[in-house]
């Protein structure tokens, strides 16, 4: 098996724990300043091997940045002072890795603050009610992140005792998994371009629901005509909900036409492209990091029908509003002649505006195919998998 990029061991150090006090702050030579100077000076850290470095941390942050003196105080009084459990884990990256994508402490900011909140969740931990501090590692062979957090204040509501708690110690090894995995995603070559293409896709479904065919125009007309009148007049319209169920597949069908058309077309195959090369690479890592199902880590197809949903709940919203138009008018009328005549007006009217074609559209749908592929140009989308041996201690947390 080839060697994972990114291993993480955690710890965990609850009231009364032999180790607490150094982790806690609550002895001189305490976890913060050997986090925060890099010194081997504690032989309660043995594992891992820093012997021979004396400068090995580009010092100590947070969600902000590098925590200054009086910060690192501020820290220390908090540590002495929780009864929460005090977490430590160790994020190692691959040599070559961790040079090419960890090389000081900002992207070590970057990549917690967006994997962090997440990780965090699936433990049952608020991130709002967390103290996190972290330090970067780099004059080692692997460099490495040494992060500590711990709860504000209980949360954990326990019935037997009527009162509220904080979280217990242990951590399942699939939820550190999903952080290694969440971390590799965070480094892997950014699709930059695919937030763009989608909002363009969600204008591109709205502004041909009140007026934009380019290709396929009969279809068009006729999907809009059919779902104009077959989208139900109450209950949740959202394009999920059980009561569009009649009305998806159309709704799809109309998304297609649109993502096909040649304003679209290659944009949108361009991305797709790019998240089915993103997917191989993801498997990958999957497999490196033990991982028998990459499912839920994929990208491509949560993309596709996120996107599908955008387009669909955008067409269904210019839609009700036409047809709320059309309502408004029907109020004043009295005579159910001028009534049916409105409404084959106001359908007539939808359509004549679905003949129109914007070029506003294409120059922007080109305009982001170029901005994306220079976007990925400059990215220097490379392979990020090398082979090796696994560390077999790259599959699960310790669990005290």
């Amino acid at each position: 098996m080839a060697t994972p990029n990114v291993l993480a061991r955690t710890h965990y150090y609850g009231i009364g724990h032999a180790k607490r006090d150094f982790y806690s702050s609550n002895k001189s030579d305490d976890y913060i300043g050997y986090i925060d100077k890099g010194i081997k000076s504690n032989a309660e850290i043995d594992y891992m091997d820093y012997a021979g470095n004396e400068e090995k941390s580009s010092g100590l942050f947070s969600s902000n940045g590098l925590l200054t003196d009086e910060e690192k105080k501020t820290m220390r009084e908090k540590l002495r002072t929780t009864k929460s459990v005090i977490w430590d884990t160790v994020i190692s990256f691959e040599a070559e890795y961790g040079k090419k994508n960890v090389y000081d402490y900002r992207q070590a900011v970057e990549m917690l603050n967006k994997t962090l909140p997440k990780y965090l969740e699936s433990l049952g931990i608020d991130y709002d009610n967390v103290t996190w501090f972290v330090g970067l590692h780099t004059n080692t062979d692997n460099r490495h992140i040494h992060l500590s957090f711990f709860e504000n204040e209980p949360r954990i509501y326990d019935k037997k005792t009527k009162s509220y708690r904080y979280r217990k110690g242990k951590v399942s090894i699939p939820k550190v998994n999903d952080f290694k995995m969440s971390i590799e995603e965070h480094f892997l070559s950014p699709v930059e371009g695919i937030k763009r293409i989608r909002k363009m896709a969600v204008d591109e479904a709205r502004r041909k629901a009140t007026g934009l065919p380019l290709e396929d125009e009969s279809t068009i007309k006729r999907l809009l005509k059919e779902l104009y009148e077959e989208i139900p007049k109450t209950g949740d319209l959202g394009y999920a909900s059980p009561n569009m169920d009649g009305c998806r597949e159309k709704l799809d069908d109309l998304s297609d036409l649109i993502l096909e058309n040649k304003c679209l077309g290659p944009s949108y195959r361009f991305i797709v492209k790019k998240l089915d090369e993103r997917d191989i690479e993801i498997g990958k890592i999957c497999q490196k990091q033990g991982i028998q199902n990459p499912e839920p880590y994929l990208y491509g197809f949560k993309f596709k029908k996120d996107l599908k949903r955008r387009m669909g709940n955008a067409t269904i919203k210019a839609l009700v509003e036409e047809r709320k138009k059309e309502q408004l008018k029907a109020s004043r009328l009295k005579h159910p002649k001028a009534i049916i005549g409105l409404h084959t007006k106001s359908v007539l009217g939808l359509l004549a505006k679905a003949a129109s074609i914007s070029e506003q559209v294409s120059y922007e749908a080109l305009d982001a195919f170029e901005e994306f592929e220079r976007s990925l140009k400059e990215a220097e989308y490379k392979r990020l998998v090398e082979e090796g041996v696994i560390d077999p201690e790259g599959n699960e947390a310790e669990m005290d």
